[in-house]
């Protein structure tokens, strides 16, 4: 085997992927970042990671380089250098952190879905600015290859795939619900968590929620079955109490080890695709979607799965209500994303501003991301709170 898998961004979820996937039989690893030299030191850190385990290959076929993924033409160049099967992207202009420096009754209201606050909508072009770079560039240079995006891709993905440039799939989000909901349920029916089977189809807007405080918004709409042995036990259990109310103190979101089973959830999508080893899984934005369902996932992609007895057309309603809780009116055949005007309403009143880019297109991204960020800097600044 040889296969090419390229981790673009090395902040925790891609440092913590580049070290899983340096242990992969057959596959050259490159790594990039807009810091050169971490990009490099992350590389050698994989080298001697291999030689201390020994597990595969003492002295593995790893790269590290730097890239700007503000530059097109520098990705391109990347990619044609390179040439990847794979490319698993964790590049954003916004932190995960970022939005938690408020005090948390605030945060809330502009990072939880409707009813609870305006959605990720307003930060949505953070982190779709250097995906529409990459995507553009892949478009162009490998079009074969398989885009697996941890940026926004409950909602970035359906943005980009009206013209065009949807990434394969997302990970992370309702994919980190699965383990976490089949050890809770074996734990409470006394069974071995392989006894357990979930299906979930379900939003980021629901799964932020849950992670930080252990319970969901009535309005947030998704969809649930769990079995045990092959039989439905789902209306045996008070999902709220005993399965929500469980998460936070499994994987409490401001943690790395958040971070770390998001890299995880990455690597069983990417090892699925460069092995050809067909999967049923769980993960978001399959086929330009919003929201996540189950997928399967081998070497020629991913495509959704409807749950049995759901259907697609109750699944995609499903998803595309929560993508309205999430802040987003139905996208523009052009990709425009405009504000639901219940979160136009929520983000005018926090940040005191009349809103020009209630709606934006790809192409308008770096400037949507400009407003909210400078909109943001002085909220913080008149709450007292250091900018940097």
């Amino acid at each position: 085997m040889d296969k090419t898998l390229m981790i673009l961004g090395l902040g925790g979820v891609g440092t913590h992927a580049a070290h899983l996937a340096g242990r992969l039989p057959g596959v050259r690893v490159v790594v990039g970042d807009i810091r050169a030299d971490h990009a490099r030191q992350v590389a050698n850190s994989l080298i001697a990671e291999s030689y201390f385990l020994q597990e595969y290959k003492r002295f593995p076929d790893v790269a590290g380089f730097g890239v700007d993924m503000l530059d097109t033409a520098a990705i391109a160049e990347a990619l044609e250098h390179y040439r990847p099967d794979v490319i698993f992207n964790a590049t954003t202009l916004l932190s995960w952190w970022h939005l938690h420096r408020l005090p948390h009754d605030l945060a809330r209201r502009i990072y939880y879905g409707a009813p609870e606050g305006s959605g990720l909508r307003p930060w949505a072009p953070g982190h779709g600015v250097l995906l529409y770079n990459l995507m553009k560039a892949v478009r162009a240079v490998l079009p074969g290859a398989h885009v697996v995006n941890v940026s926004g891709p409950d909602y970035l993905h359906e943005i980009l795939g009206k013209v065009g440039l949807a990434p394969t799939l997302g990970v992370g989000n309702v994919s980190l619900f699965e383990p976490m909901l089949k050890t809770i349920v074996a734990g409470k029916r006394g069974t071995r968590p392989e006894a357990v089977d979930v299906t979930l189809v379900g939003h980021h807007c629901m799964c932020m929620q849950i992670f930080q405080e252990g319970a969901l918004a009535p309005g947030i709409p998704y969809y649930l079955k769990v079995e045990e042995n092959g039989r439905d036990i789902t209306a045996e259990l008070d999902v709220d109490k005993d399965l929500w109310a469980e998460v936070p103190a499994r994987m409490p979101l401001l943690s790395e080890v958040n971070q770390q089973c998001v890299a995880a959830s990455a690597l069983q999508v990417i090892k699925a695709m460069l092995y050809d080893a067909g999967a049923l899984l769980h993960a978001p934005g399959p086929e330009g979607l919003p929201a996540g369902c189950p997928v399967w996932v081998d070497a020629s992609g991913a495509r959704a799965v409807p749950p049995p007895g759901l259907g697609r057309e109750r699944m995609l309603e499903i998803m595309y209500g929560a993508n309205r809780c999430e802040g987003f009116e139905p996208t523009g055949p052009d990709g425009a994303a405009r504000a639901t005007e219940h979160c136009i309403r929520v983000v005018e009143e926090v940040f005191g501003m009349d809103w020009r880019y209630k709606e934006f297109r790809p192409d308008s991204m770096f400037e949507a991301f400009r407003e909210i960020t400078d909109a943001f800097t002085a909220l913080l600044e008149r709450k007292g709170i250091a900018t940097r």
